[in-house]
């Protein structure tokens, strides 16, 4: 089953706030599914999140790359709103899901450190950003630049 490969193997929960969708599922394999998430997939999330966090996006804000996952935690919440101890794994993970965002913070700030090192290193004074006079390779009278339609006057 398509929905439950997707919820499972790669934590994609939309469909648990469609009721809709919902309706669709036999009611042994809906109760099949959560205790699948409560056993399986809820202490997983902590390790889902290293990995996102392994691939993450720096060029934008560290939190963004967890959107999705936090999203699939919100329907969970809602999924396991009585269950005690469901709702005790969702705190971890959400705490792990904090933790690996306050580390991309901190990478993020030391990359962005070492670009403004790098950047201090640059020797500004000698740069001209219009085009250098070429110069032939005997001396140094410049050349004049080279027409594009040069190869076709020929």
């Amino acid at each position: 089953m398509r929905l439950q490969a997707a919820l499972l193997d790669d934590a994609h929960a939309s469909f648990l706030d469609d009721d809709d969708i919902l309706a669709l599922l036999q009611p042994t394999r809906l109760l099949h599914l959560a205790l699948h998430i409560r056993a399986e997939l809820l202490g997983e999330i902590p390790s889902i999140a290293a990995a996102i966090a392994d691939g993450a996006d720096l060029d934008g804000e560290p939190a963004d790359n967890f959107d999705d996952l936090r999203l699939t935690l919100r329907s969970f919440s809602e999924l396991f709103k009585h269950d005690v101890s469901a709702k005790r794994l969702l705190v971890r993970a959400d705490e792990a899901i904090s933790t690996e965002i306050e580390k991309l913070e901190r990478k993020k700030k030391e990359n962005e450190a070492e670009n403004d090192e790098e950047d201090d290193d640059w020797d500004w004074e000698n740069y001209s950003p219009g085009r250098a006079a070429r110069t032939s390779p005997g001396g140094s009278t410049p050349r004049p630049p080279r027409s594009i339609f040069s190869d076709v006057d020929q």
